[in-house]
């Protein structure tokens, strides 16, 4: 309303695609569209060109959060943004729109090389809100490119920052793959509590476990907007359906379990377990676990 007010045509537009962002968040679909029709109507009216390419990456984002990833390669066409360029502060969001677009994609490497490009440029500029969401993204990269390690060392800083001002819808936003290097850093938080080994990770177990839950509500929330039509349409989609042992496998992944705690929890052999995950994957046509938490949540399979 503000925005309107005033004549700004950038605020105003921004502030409708955040919530459209809302809305979704909370499943409401069709508030979502009738919200994005608008946007385009808006800058069809204001001809206001970047805005479009906006407009089109948020609809892409939420057609891949239902799987639908071939859009995202065609956002980076459209674009016109250049993958091996610097980014520039005026460019800014559209460049952290490109690097989340080019890590659905599998592109990982050219993913992490933007965000990390962004971190610097946010943090050289004490931006701490945008150096979080960097970061965020970031982590979902490197974990996607199967470097835990370091994916728990951003996370570990992004925390460290997010913490003090109560930071919890930026981490959810990136979804499912974040929610697995968190429970995994519980786990070694514990660990490492429980052995009385002092560590260098400046947030507390508290707020770990209050990211965890919301991820949680987040995913209840969903369900309770989704009808079982909707669902058994979905997990038609795969070639073969995972039986009742491959779902209790993929359960235990996404709660961060390694193979031979997989194997202890269900009481068979590691090379059971093995044989299990490998089933997963052809079925889900993936060729790790983190691809194969992020298929198996825009299936509804989790």
């Amino acid at each position: 309303e503000r925005g309107q007010r005033g004549g700004d045509v950038k605020i105003w537009l921004m502030a409708y695609l955040l919530l459209a962002k809302v809305k979704n968040a909370l499943g409401d679909w069709e508030g979502v569209k009738s919200i994005l029709e608008r946007v385009e109507r808006m800058i069809r009216q204001a001809n206001f060109t970047r805005a479009g390419v906006w407009l089109e990456a948020d609809r892409a984002l939420l057609e891949i959060e239902k799987g639908n990833i071939a859009v995202a390669a065609n956002w980076v066409q459209m674009c016109g943004l250049d993958v091996d360029a610097e980014p520039t502060y005026a460019l800014e969001y559209d460049y952290f729109i490109l690097a989340r677009m080019l890590l659905a994609q599998g592109c990982t490497e050219k993913a992490i090389h933007i965000a990390s490009q962004l971190s610097r440029m946010a943090e050289a500029k004490e931006r701490t809100g945008v150096m979080i969401s960097n970061l965020s993204l970031l982590t979902a990269a490197y974990e996607a490119a199967n470097n835990s390690k370091q994916a728990m060392r951003v996370l570990a800083k992004a925390l460290s920052l997010a913490e003090p001002q109560g930071y919890i819808r930026t981490f959810v936003n990136e979804g499912i793959v974040v929610e697995h290097v968190l429970k995994k850093m519980h786990k070694v938080y514990l660990a490492r509590h429980l052995n009385g080994n002092n560590h260098e990770w400046t947030f507390s177990l508290h707020y770990v476990d209050t990211l965890l839950a919301a991820f949680g509500n987040t995913q209840a929330v969903l369900e309770s907007q989704t009808e079982t039509v909707q669902n058994s349409q979905l997990r038609q989609q795969l070639p073969e359906s995972l039986s009742e042992r491959e779902y209790e496998v993929l359960q235990l992944i996404a709660a961060g379990q390694s193979n031979r705690e997989i194997a202890q929890d269900l009481i068979v052999g590691v090379n059971t377990v093995k044989t299990h995950i490998k089933s997963i994957y052809a079925k889900l046509d993936v060729h790790s676990r983190t691809q194969a938490l992020v298929r198996a949540q825009s299936l509804r399979l989790l």
